[in-house]
This record gives structure tokens, sequence and C-alpha cells, in this order.
């Protein structure tokens, strides 16, 4: 036991080493981040998308901090994250809320839009890291941000990302009090139920005891908690990622996850990911195993209570999720997962229903399943 104990650990401080690497590469490529304008987001942008009541719209703010505390840490950060490539240690709290008045100026018009059509918009801010750490977001940006969001009538609810090392109940019942009557949601990124998965292969730095915790005094203070759940991380198969995933489904079911958003992995710049892709080591997952990890995750009855969501970045590209080189192939199966998720009805993912004969790639995928290692 102590044997295998120790190679654990040797691994994870690997992995913790390789990581502190990327970063080093990545944090040395300053000159693009020193024109960029600290006033204004990484990116925003307003959508249709399935929302808890239905169709409705989503309004993503992208603001652009000095970057998440554990990644900037001697962890190095998570395998396969590179959102820290878009951040800058210069940027100040000032800046913060320039960026937000400044996505709200810029998507106002169609702001007013949904506002005369009587719909439902939901506003995700993002920040790369934690919006409740308050060395990335301080108390008075927050208060400044969530007063703001209430003043916006169209906005109906808002949902924020954290690490769950930084949820209290005084923050929450803060921001409840800032937001009025809004609803307010946490991402928090569980990534895997499974210890060895989740604090080594992808480094994420806290136990599940963390997260059931986070979600205890969430649901305490009358706010949701949305669990980001990874498929196929590094280091994994095809077949042992699905499998993974299924379990991690499950258990964010029984632990009261309002929310489960699947994130097939997407190969961002300077993570682990990145390195084992151009050593061909690895292939980001099929669509095909999306699909399987539903079918097999999920009963009727859980769709009751937890809202399933995936909006995979860069599908249907090489660095994204992807079956084969056909656009017609992922086309269809990314249209199935939309219709999926847009309707919550698992029948349009029954097994009886889908095209497994419309690209030879099903063979090579299940070929892929047996025989090969990533």
């Amino acid at each position: 036991m102590t044997e295998i104990n120790q190679y654990y650990l040797d691994l994870k401080e690997e992995i913790r080493l390789q990581m502190k690497d990327l970063r080093f590469a990545s944090i040395n490529k300053t000159e693009k981040k020193k024109r960029l304008n600290p006033d204004r987001p990484i990116s925003s942008w307003i959508k249709e998308d399935r929302l808890r009541n239905g169709i409705g719209y989503e309004f993503v703010v992208i603001l652009r901090t000095k970057g998440c505390s554990w990644a900037r840490s001697s962890s190095g950060g998570c395998t396969m994250c590179g959102y820290i490539n878009d951040c800058s240690p210069d940027i100040g709290q000032d800046n913060l809320y320039s960026q937000f008045e400044s996505a709200i100026e810029k998507n106002s018009k169609k702001i007013e839009e949904i506002r005369e059509n009587n719909s439902d918009l939901l506003l995700k801010i993002f920040t790369s890291g934690s919006f409740f750490d308050d060395a990335e977001v301080s108390p008075e940006t927050r208060k400044k941000i969530l007063k703001k969001t209430a003043e916006i009538e169209t906005i109906k609810e808002l949902l924020v990302e954290t690490r769950p090392d930084f949820v209290s109940e005084d923050k929450l019942l803060e921001a409840k009090n800032h937001l009025g009557d809004k609803p307010l949601e946490l991402g928090i990124g569980m990534e895997s139920s499974n210890k060895f998965v989740r604090e080594i292969l992808i480094n994420k730095g806290f136990s599940m005891q963390k997260i059931k915790q986070a979600i205890k005094v969430a649901h305490g203070c009358g706010v949701k908690i949305k669990t980001y759940l990874l498929l196929k991380p590094p280091f994994l198969s095809e077949k042992i990622a699905i499998r993974d995933a299924v379990s991690s489904i499950k258990k964010a079911v029984e632990i009261g996850a309002d929310t489960i958003s699947l994130n097939p992995v997407n190969i961002q710049r300077y993570t682990v990911t990145d390195r084992l892709y151009y050593k061909k080591l690895y292939r980001p997952p099929w669509i095909y195993s999306v699909i399987e990890v539903f079918r097999q995750a999920l009963k009727p009855e859980d769709l009751k209570n937890t809202l399933i969501l995936c909006d995979p970045s860069s599908a249907g590209r090489e660095r994204g999720v992807h079956n084969c080189n056909s656009r017609e192939c992922n086309s269809v199966w990314l249209g199935i997962l939309k219709k999926f998720i847009s309707t919550q009805d698992l029948s349009f993912i029954a097994k009886i229903q889908l095209p497994f004969d419309n690209c030879k790639c099903w063979g090579e995928y299940n070929m892929s399943l047996d025989y090969s290692n990533y």
C-alpha cells in the first residue's frame, strides 16, 4: 500500500511539474497581453440557449482578470485548462467593472429586444477563475457588478463560477442581498467523482467533501449549484473516460446538483492535453461518446430535478469533440445532442433512434474503444 501511495505522489508531482513548465511558457508570452485594452472583457455575446424553464437566451460575459488563483499557484493548475492564457496580472478592480459595463453597452440593443419579446435572459459571468475569490474579484467589485445586474430588468437569473474553497454562507447571503429577488447559481468544476482522476490526472486540488460542503452551504442559502463534469481527461482511454463520466453524472445527481454540464475536452494551448495531442498521445472525445454517456447515466426521473447541459467548445473540429472529418457526420450527431439538450427528452438519444449506419466512422469508433489507449 505504501508503494502505491508513493507512486501516486510521484505521479502527482510529475504532472504538477509539467503544468508549472507550461504556465511559465504561457506567462512569458506577455507582449500581446500588454496591448489589450484592460477595460474591455475577453468576450461577450448573447445567444439562444436551454434554460431551466425552457428555451431562452444566455448573456455571456468573460471578464479578463488576473487569473485563477489555483492556476497561478505552485500547483500549476488543472491539466486541461488554458483559460489563464487570456488573463493579465495588470488588471485592476476598476478595470473589471469597466469591462462589465462595456459588455452591457455592447449588447444593450439585444437586451432590449429580449425585454420587448418578454423572453428570459440568463446572465453568465465568467472570470476564468473564481467570482468569489477576493484576490481575483474584490468584495467591492462584486457588490457593484451584482447591484448593476439587479438593476437590469431583463436579466432574470445569474450564474457565476467559483472553486468550492471560496463558497461561504456570508458571501452567498451578501450576494443574494445585492441581487434582490434574482436567483443565483454557482458553477463548480467537479470534473470527476473519481479521486484519482480529479486530484491527480486533472490536478483539481480539492476533494469531493469540499464539493458536498459547498452544495450544502449553497442550498442552505437558496443558491443553486451547477456541476461541470469533464469527458476524457488526459491519460484516460475513450472507453474508461465514458465509464468515468457516467459514474460522475450519477454521483452529481446523488449529491444534489441542480444542473449538470458535461464538458468534452477541447484542447487549449499550454496544457497537458495540448502537449499530449502534439505527441499523438491524445484525441479529443467522439460525439458518439457524449451520447453514450447520457444514455448510460440518466434515467427519466433524474431529469425531473436536474437540468442536463452540454454545449461543447470547438465542436466538430479537430481540437474539439468530433467523430471523423465528415462535416455531415459531425453535424448530424451534434444535432442529435442539441435536440436532447433543448428538450431534456431521453427518447431522442434512445439507441433505436440513432443513425449509427450513416457514416463508416462508427466502425472505427468501436474499434478504438477496444484497442486504443487514447
